[in-house]
């Protein structure tokens, strides 16, 4: 199934945007797969850019805090989620979440060859919205586990306890076969 044309197996994001940016993959044209285990799978069409057959190894320095100050919050409130290459591009993108005022903000970004790094709008009118079924409840969360285990520390597993199931739901994405 072709997310990106398929209207019928979705809807249009009507400038929302997804909940969270987790997994990301892309199909071999370029459009992008952002796996929002909030409860939906989001396909972005593909973005016009001439195919790049070598890429010289590059090294961003100071990333978290060039990320941070893009995004106006600081390195510490980062939280990496994803990471796929352009297959046309070769320009890596990171899903990640910006911790900030009580919630977890999703933002896409791209590294341009050059070093610049942008952010994508993940509230693109064109996007493909696919529903996830049979998700576990929101407020689900997993069962703590301490005195089962020798290690680690009871705290540990009642920290792990207070994960929401539902964070799960998308935990990767691969292109496969159309």
């Amino acid at each position: 199934m072709n997310m990106a044309t398929t209207a019928d197996n979705g809807n249009v994001l009507n400038g929302t945007g997804p909940l969270s940016a987790g997994a990301l993959a892309f199909a071999p044209d370029g459009t992008l797969f952002v796996g929002d285990s909030k409860g939906v799978h989001l396909a972005y069409p593909p973005r016009a850019g001439a195919r790049v057959l070598e890429v010289a190894p590059f090294l961003f320095a100071d990333v978290d805090q060039r990320m941070a100050e893009l995004l106006g919050a600081e390195a510490r409130q980062l939280a990496y989620n994803g990471l796929a290459v352009h297959p046309l591009t070769r320009e890596p993108h990171i899903s990640l979440g910006v911790k900030a005022r009580g919630r977890i903000e999703p933002v896409v970004v791209r590294f341009s060859l050059k070093g610049a790094i942008l952010p994508l709008d993940l509230k693109d009118q064109t996007t493909t919205v696919h529903t996830l079924a049979n998700l576990p409840d929101p407020n689900k969360t997993f069962r703590s586990r301490p005195g089962e285990w020798p290690v680690p520390s009871a705290e540990y597993y009642d920290e792990k306890a207070r994960t929401p199931m539902r964070s799960m739901a998308i935990v990767d994405i691969k292109f496969h076969d159309g």
